[in-house]
């Protein structure tokens, strides 16, 4: 007979007293702290309802409010207009070039003054967070920007202050796919304050990119002094034969290291590497491997610091995105697995210190923060891989800007579908259902190659869309981007071969305007290039005689003598 449970568990019992300890000292518990509800205090938060938001900005900003009941207010302001949605396509691209120009803030940690307690401090950090979100507001409604959804959780900010605080090198990881999107502008500021402190980027999962494009790149950040190294933790991880295992999609141990067995007897383990570019070495010469990443770090630690045995050991902070590969990075400089590594993004959800071993320095692992944006927009967030595809609703959105970086015929010829199967799949969809949609038709073909239906052989959309995104995500689909300005090049060049091409071409039909012309004008005629090959190529056959035509008058007939034979 199992024992009855009389009462609740000896955790809980704790957590409640030091609720009411917190509540009797006038402390401010769960949200009051965070900015975000205590049941979501451990984890990364990028957005909130209308509710929590407001809830959240009262406490921080120590605030109480109380019901009013049979009272009623009348507004009786003039109706305005909040937005507009009919604004033409060159509106639109006036406002994402601006829009491109700001410079986000993120918050900064106020200052610290001698004998501020740690109460003092927790509320002015608050109050800090708070006036920073009022910025942002105030930023979205005067220029008209929409702000992306960014970490509302102010202890993940908090952790990213004791980072910089705490650490010598600052190194602000980048995934080379997309370099300006991971790249925090507003974070560099809030280094410089610091004196003494350095600051580079490091270009991660660089085997994706092309041997010009990574020069394109290097020469964009070189003209605007902009210290930057590239790297490849997949690469280093490959040499030293501890790539991490590709499973299935939905396994719980997606991403991590692969385990192999030395047992006598057992099947050997197949591994797959994970979607990745060039690991060859003569094609990566230009991207730097453990031994000169650890040369770049160390010749950047200030003078007296990570050079004996009796200066202090050098601190490295690691700082970025979520998935941008911060945890590979430090893995692949230790040699062993250190720190956990997983493709979902936030793996790493506290702060990290470890001591590099034959060195002065210790590395710093913060968690991956997801910093505010006007450039992007949240489908830009689900496929640069820092939202969690499993807490993704809508799956169209991002997958039409996927067809809109890599083109319909591309997706289609890496998955191996048809036209005529993309066809077949939104005719099983439906007309009048967004059919004309070029991303639902490249869903309905996939989903239609691969034999995934819902109801009566209606294709799953939901199932290619995850399908593509994830692809694109971890690089099996990939798409770079090029650095800014190479657009306009890139088409300047194509212009110039374009031209050269047509003055160089010899084609039989490079003068039929002038013989139409020729044909219905009713004035003086001259003999065109078409024309005079025509008449030779009848004398050389024996059919005509060519005759000079300059000294005819016009309106008369120009004709060979005939040979009979």
């Amino acid at each position: 007979m199992t024992r009855k449970k009389t009462g609740g568990s000896l955790g809980n019992s704790i957590v409640n007293s030091r609720k009411r300890a917190d509540e009797a000292k006038g402390g401010y518990a769960g949200h009051k702290v965070t900015g975000v509800a205590e049941s979501q205090a451990a984890r990364s938060v990028l957005e909130q309802t209308s509710l929590d938001d407001f809830i959240a900005s009262a406490n921080l900003a120590r605030t109480d409010f109380q019901s009013t009941r049979g009272e009623a207010f009348e507004m009786t302001s003039a109706p305005q207009i909040i937005s507009q949605t009919d604004a033409d396509a060159a509106t639109e691209e006036a406002k994402q070039a601006a829009a491109k120009q700001v410079v986000v803030p993120i918050p900064w940690r106020p200052k610290w003054r001698e004998g501020m307690s740690a109460e003092d401090l927790a509320v002015a950090e608050g109050e800090a967070f708070l006036e920073w979100r009022r910025g942002l507001a105030k930023l979205e409604e005067h220029e008209g920007l929409v702000m992306t959804p960014y970490e509302r959780n102010l202890d993940f900010w908090r952790q990213l202050w004791r980072c910089v605080e705490r650490s010598d090198v600052i190194v602000q990881i980048l995934d080379t796919r997309d370099p300006e999107f991971y790249r925090c502008k507003d974070l560099e500021n809030y280094i410089k304050q610091f004196e003494g402190k350095r600051h580079m980027l490091l270009l991660n999962k660089a085997d994706f990119l092309s041997p010009e494009l990574r020069q394109r790149w290097a020469a964009y950040l070189a003209d605007r002094g902009i210290e930057a190294v590239f790297f490849s933790a997949l690469r280093e991880l490959h040499r030293q034969q501890r790539v991490p295992l590709r499973v299935e999609e939905g396994s719980e141990d997606e991403g991590e290291e692969s385990q192999e067995s030395d047992s006598e007897g057992q099947a050997e383990v197949s591994v797959k590497l994970p979607p990745h570019g060039s690991l060859a070495a003569d094609g990566l010469t230009d991207v730097a491997d453990c031994t000169r990443l650890l040369e770049e770090l160390q010749k950047r630690l200030p003078d007296g610091v990570g050079e004996g045995c009796d200066s202090r050991r050098g601190v490295i902070g690691f700082v970025g995105y979520p998935n941008v590969g911060k945890s590979s990075v430090i893995n692949a400089l230790f040699g062993v697995k250190k720190v956990s590594m997983s493709r979902t993004p936030g793996k790493t959800k506290h702060l990290q210190t470890l001591e590099l071993a034959d060195t002065e320095m210790t590395l710093c692992d913060c968690p991956g923060l997801v910093f505010p944006s006007v450039v992007a927009t949240k489908s830009q967030l689900v496929i640069n891989g820092t939202v969690p595809l499993t807490e993704l609703r809508d799956f169209v959105s991002p997958v039409r800007l996927v067809v809109d970086k890599v083109g319909p015929d591309s997706i289609l010829k890496k998955y191996g579908v048809s036209w005529a199967e993309v066809k077949e799949g939104y005719l099983r969809r439906g007309v009048g259902e967004a059919a004309d949609d070029m991303a639902n038709q490249v869903l309905c073909g996939l989903a239609t190659k691969r034999n995934h239906f819902l109801r009566v052989g209606v294709p799953d959309e939901t199932w290619a869309a995850r399908k593509v995104l994830l692809d694109f995500v971890t690089g099996s689909l990939l798409h770079c981007e090029l650095p800014p300005g190479s657009e306009e090049e890139l088409k300047a060049e194509a212009t110039v071969v374009a031209t050269v091409a047509e003055e160089d071409e010899q084609s039989d039909f490079s003068d039929l305007d002038d013989f139409l012309q020729e044909s219905a004008s009713s004035g003086d005629r001259k003999m065109t290039k078409r024309k005079m090959r025509q008449l030779n190529k009848q004398m050389l056959k024996g059919g005509a005689v060519a005759v000079s035509v300059s000294d005819k008058k016009p309106g008369k007939d120009v004709r060979g003598k005939k040979s009979l034979g």
